[in-house]
């Protein structure tokens, strides 16, 4: 079915949907582990929800992931789009984060940036941007769903004071979003899997701010420290 040579025909064009502005765009794609019988393709992009691609107000565009369906003819229909997390505000068109891939537990993982500034318009920009710290957003985090958009029985935060956030991109104050597999990440724009381990081990790549870069390893519930960490200092 797959040739070394470009198809002439796109699967799929999105750009009456998409801001590819600054850092925006289509930033991540993902393959259902089960394509063969399935054929479900997953994407992570800037959505233009408020058909301008502006930054810094109240109306900027939002990153989606969305499940589409691939045909047998190598076209994906526009309409087979399920979104399964939705609204997570792309605020000053940097810091979209855009990766996501699939562990060999069969779930999908996220990584999301702070958005570069903040959302809440409570802190600033840059090291002064506190989304990483808001556990009631999906800003600034690694998340983790299942391929239907569920919450694993794993995920750290479950139960009381917590909600799902797959909607909105976020939940009131006070409440933590089901969605997080782990927190206090500035640009985490790239994952990696560890393909010779039994269990589910991958590794983040978070963009770093003047002093350094980070590769993480994956730990569920953990904290990587942004933004009171200062990279900067």
């Amino acid at each position: 079915m797959f040739k070394n040579n470009l198809l002439s025909t796109p699967a799929l064009n999105l750009s009456s949907r998409i801001c590819s502005d600054s850092e925006r765009g289509l930033l991540g794609v993902a393959v259902d582990p089960q394509f063969n019988s399935n054929r479900y393709v997953y994407l992570f992009y800037t959505f233009d929800k408020f058909n301008n691609c502006a930054t810094n107000t109240a109306n900027v565009p939002v990153n989606r992931v969305s499940r589409f369906t691939l045909s047998t003819n190598n076209v994906i229909d526009p309409q087979s789009e399920r979104v399964l997390i939705n609204n997570i505000p792309s605020y000053a068109g940097n810091h979209n984060g855009g990766d996501l891939g699939f562990g060999k537990d069969g779930l999908l993982y996220v990584s999301v940036g702070d958005g570069g500034c903040d959302y809440a318009g409570n802190s600033g920009c840059a090291a002064s941007n506190d989304a990483a710290r808001d556990k009631h957003a999906l800003l600034g985090k690694m998340l983790r769903i299942t391929k239907t958009g569920g919450i694993p029985t794993g995920n750290p935060f479950r139960g009381a004071n917590t909600a799902r956030c797959n909607v909105s991109g976020r939940t009131q104050v006070g409440k933590t979003c089901q969605e997080i597999f782990a927190t206090g990440l500035r640009n985490p724009f790239r994952i990696a899997f560890a393909p010779n381990v039994t269990g589910t081990k991958f590794f983040i790549n978070d963009v770093g701010q003047d002093a350094w870069e980070e590769i993480d390893q994956s730990r569920r519930g953990a904290d990587y420290g942004w933004n009171s960490v200062k990279e900067n200092a």
